[in-house]
């Protein structure tokens, strides 16, 4: 899809989905600092977004794997947690290494992880349609599908439907979509929350996005998995606990440019949260507005990592 939004609309669409996103309770004031290291004493896990903290598009954020490389030397566990789900795991897992970040793959979690965990509590012979590229090796999943693209009897006959990626859709294919819905209302689970995703001088729409638009025309329900929901924090929580044992989640960091993925779902998992401002959803921006706008606000907030 080529839609784009600006802040201002993403932020204002955001809000309005808001009512599917998990409850939290935010600090009454946000610290400002320069760098993590600052807060170095007060932390054991760094839970690192990637859009808009490790990487903008397709490139690295300039000095980013040198601060990791300084966080893991001073004793700190680095985890990645993602709600790019078009890749499968050792897709993610290159993708972030590629970057030039030394991360375990078992410190690599994806909302597609939280997804495929998810399809567990449904009937294993149902077809799935799903939005993705070819090359997203839907197969790991372990379900029955097909890609859905120009050809209606695929949208006919799915059990459900799953948005992974809008990287080859149409809005052409959203309308075949949405009419089959309005025809049989079925299962929609959506493997990327994010509405949208910051691109540098733009935000591109994202199958979150898409989910919400099929809410508001049909009425379905979107299933959803990734930040802010619970599973994947679940997932996160139980790689801490197989590392470190038990530790107090207020000494786990979430880090992240988004308020209403990142900061949300830290906060509901326990995490202290930190907003990074220069290069995602707020570069440009004063997120301060926006704090008030809507009540959500970090425990810190700094530009880059």
């Amino acid at each position: 899809m080529t839609d784009t939004l600006s802040l201002t609309q993403a932020f204002d669409l955001y809000e309005k989905a808001r009512r599917f996103m998990p409850k939290a309770e935010f600090p009454v004031a946000t610290d400002e600092i320069s760098g993590l290291m600052d807060i170095a004493d007060q932390f054991d896990v760094a839970v690192l977004d990637s859009f808009g903290v490790l990487n903008v598009g397709e490139g690295a954020i300039p000095g980013v794997a040198d601060t990791v490389e300084a966080l893991r030397q001073s004793g700190k566990h680095i985890i990645v947690l993602t709600n790019g789900a078009t890749l499968d795991q050792p897709g993610a897992v290159a993708k972030v290494q590629g970057f030039g970040f030394d991360i375990d793959s078992d410190d690599v979690i994806s909302s597609r992880s939280a997804l495929k965990f998810g399809l567990q509590s449904f009937d294993r012979h149902m077809l799935w349609g799903i939005t993705a590229p070819a090359h997203s090796n839907c197969q790991t999943l372990g379900i029955e599908f097909e890609y859905l693209g120009d050809n209606p009897e695929t949208y006919s006959k799915a059990d459900g439907f799953i948005l992974l990626s809008t990287h080859d859709a149409q809005p052409a294919h959203h309308r075949l979509l949405q009419d089959a819905l309005l025809a049989k209302m079925r299962p929609v689970l959506v493997g990327n929350p994010d509405l949208v995703a910051p691109r540098g001088s733009y935000m591109s729409t994202e199958p979150g996005y898409f989910a919400w638009l099929l809410h508001e025309t049909t009425g379905v329900e979107p299933q959803n998995f990734g930040k802010p929901h619970a599973q994947v924090f679940e997932q996160a929580k139980q790689r801490i606990q197989q590392v470190l044992g038990a530790i107090d989640p207020a000494r786990v960091l979430m880090v992240g440019d988004s308020l209403h993925t990142d900061i949300i779902g830290g906060a509901a998992a326990g995490f202290t949260t930190v907003l990074t401002t220069q290069d995602g959803f707020f570069a440009g921006a004063d997120p301060h507005k926006y704090f008030a706008a809507c009540g959500i606000r970090p425990n810190y907030m700094l530009p880059r990592i």
